[in-house]
């Protein structure tokens, strides 16, 4: 046998071989599959996007509550300077709103009540101030008479606002409570209040 022959043959056995066991893998492969299946994908940049899913009852985690208040000039009140109090006219019921408002507005708070027939003035609604000398309740009523207007009172406590109005208050007058701490619920009270007296006094 010829150096060729012997190679030819070589060759040709390991080729036989090799088929044989890559068909013997495939074979062994096949009848034992994988329970994963691969899947292939390119790689690509984006965002990472996250989802959440809930149920049931919006709720605020805090609760505000918001108020105003006003305060200004009292323009007209329809009565005439220093009339006495009739039917129809206008009694006026004024709680200042702290003591630094009232003294860097007194000159103003002393003349718009001019034109009510009759002004009420309650103790100041401190809101946390320390009294200012002459900017409180005796301070006002002192200023308005000083500016000309001759029925001004003094109202020692809310208590007495009831019995203050049914001393000088007649049917069909008007009662203006004015300020911006508790006395809306002065005024929310008086009307009972005032039956109440009317009650007693029957």
């Amino acid at each position: 046998m010829s150096r060729r022959v012997g190679i030819a043959v070589g060759l040709a056995t390991a080729l036989a071989l090799s088929g044989g066991w890559m068909a013997f893998d495939a074979a062994r492969a096949s009848s034992h599959k994988s329970d994963f299946k691969l899947e292939k994908a390119r790689v690509e940049r984006g965002d990472v996007t996250g989802r959440v899913t809930a149920t049931g009852t919006l709720s605020a985690l805090v609760t505000v509550q918001v108020g105003s208040q006003v305060s200004g000039t009292i323009r007209e009140l329809g009565a005439d300077f220093n009339s006495p109090v009739t039917k129809g006219q206008v009694i006026a019921v004024v709680q200042p709103h702290r003591y630094s408002r009232l003294s860097s507005l007194f000159d103003q708070f002393c003349t718009c009540f001019n034109d009510a027939d009759a002004v009420i003035v309650a103790p100041v609604y401190a809101a946390g101030e320390q009294p200012i000398p002459g900017a409180d309740r005796d301070g006002l009523v002192s200023g308005l008479k000083a500016r000309g207007h001759r029925n001004v009172m003094a109202l020692e406590k809310s208590e007495d606002l009831a019995g203050l109005i049914k001393g000088i208050a007649k049917p069909g007058d008007y009662v203006i409570c004015l300020g911006a701490g508790n006395i809306t619920q002065w005024a929310y009270a008086l009307p009972g209040e005032l039956e109440h007296l009317g009650e007693k006094a029957a």
